[in-house]
């Protein structure tokens, strides 16, 4: 089946070099060839297949036979897209699609299409070519979820209490700060407060021996500080410039990170215990993929190292859930 048609498309490419171009410019991931008169005669090449995890004779060249591993709502817009090219032929035909792979992933496919017209102009054939755009799919979805933790980052650093900003000149006298809860005896309006005064709970000496450091280094510093009360800080001094350039003073941050630094230790306590226990533990995301497995585990299963599973799926690994694995959610 389809035979006939890739000879064809080898006898069209001869005659209308419009059709080679559209090949060359499109994607070598799969070019596949469909008779609109006999919708049941389509060619594909196989590289298509390797693309989704087929054998060559796994799945027929039938325009129905891989309809069931594509998205219903892709599926639906490609349909509507294709309507629209056969309908006018200035009307691309370029659709992103999401198919099933035989492992159970998602392989985002670029379909696109040029309509074949007889010389009434009705479309007659359809010649098409794949690009597999998975990675680059994938590469969206982390920078949109980079952004996404940026801008929540950012809102909680706003609105955060535990944070302190303080503005100085260079004699470092305080032009401007923001208090946290532990320096909210002050106010941005406070003609009397200082630095001294406003890092009580720190090694005064200490804060501005590194103020001093900046300025002459014109090199920020960072690092974690604690205060008098036992609360851990992460402290960062930079200069800050005007319009021109020139500098006009220091801006110093004190961020609490005490509660962050409980949880850490919490998680790398958690690890450790989960790290060297003789029973096979896993934890998986709401998507139902891992993103931890213990020594133990990967035993039981035979694999060398957690990458190999980081990532996929208990059911796309042929895991079955009845044996004896503690699959934490």
């Amino acid at each position: 089946m389809g035979n006939y048609l890739k000879k064809e498309l080898l006898e069209l490419i001869k005659q209308d070099e419009s059709i080679f171009d559209f090949i060359q410019e499109g994607s070598f991931d799969g070019i596949w060839f469909w008779d609109l008169e006999n919708p049941e005669e389509e060619w594909m090449n196989h590289r298509f297949g390797e693309i989704l995890g087929y054998e060559p004779n796994d799945m027929p060249c039938s325009a129905h036979a891989w309809k069931d591993i594509i998205n219903d709502q892709d599926r639906q817009a490609a349909l509507e897209n294709f309507h629209q090219h056969i309908a006018d032929a200035t009307h691309p035909c370029d659709q992103e699609i999401r198919y099933l792979h035989k492992n159970g992933s998602i392989v985002w496919i670029r379909c696109r299409g040029l309509a074949i017209r007889d010389i009434e102009g009705k479309a007659i054939r359809m010649l098409g070519a794949h690009q597999n755009i998975t990675a680059l799919k994938e590469s969206e979805e982390k920078y949109r979820t980079v952004a996404k933790e940026t801008a929540e980052n950012l809102n909680k650093l706003k609105a955060a209490t535990n944070t302190t900003t303080i503005f100085l000149d260079k004699e470092l006298n305080v032009l401007q700060f923001t208090p946290s809860e532990h320096t909210a005896r002050h106010t941005r309006q406070e003609a009397s407060a200082t630095l001294s005064n406003i890092t009580s709970h720190f090694n005064i000496e200490s804060i501005h021996e590194k103020c001093n450091k900046v300025i002459q280094s014109y090199e920020a510093i960072e690092e974690e500080v604690s205060c008098h009360h036992g609360n851990h800080w992460w402290m960062r001094i930079s200069l800050y410039k005007n319009m021109k350039g020139d500098i006009e003073g220091l801006i110093i941050t004190f961020t609490d990170i005490t509660e962050k630094k409980h949880l850490d230790n919490q998680v790398e306590l958690l690890s450790n215990v989960l790290e060297n226990a003789s029973d096979g533990y896993a934890i998986v995301d709401e998507k139902g993929e891992f993103v931890y497995v213990n020594k133990a585990y990967l035993r039981m299963w035979g694999y060398n190292s957690a990458d190999e599973l980081i990532g996929t799926s208990p059911v796309s690994n042929s895991l079955n859930p009845e044996d004896p694995i503690k699959v934490i959610e």
